[in-house]
């Protein structure tokens, strides 16, 4: 997916989903975005995503899509 980032930003992460930064925001609130992988605090207003954890949940989407 991602090259050997070990962190990703919220541009990055909602590339990886196909979605806009402000989508991605917005699905956070939702009911299905309590699931999604929390962020790590790395300062004031700096979060990052491990990319191990975002690919983990993608993958535990799919799975759960192919399962239904």
């Amino acid at each position: 997916m991602m090259t050997d980032t070990l962190l990703l930003s919220s541009e990055q992460v909602a590339a990886l989903l196909s979605m806009s930064r402000k989508t991605f925001y917005h699905f956070l609130k939702t009911a299905a975005g309590q699931t999604f992988p929390a962020p790590m605090k790395l300062s004031y207003r700096l979060y990052r995503w491990k990319r191990d954890e975002v690919e983990a949940w993608v993958n535990g989407q799919e799975q759960a899509v192919v399962r239904d």
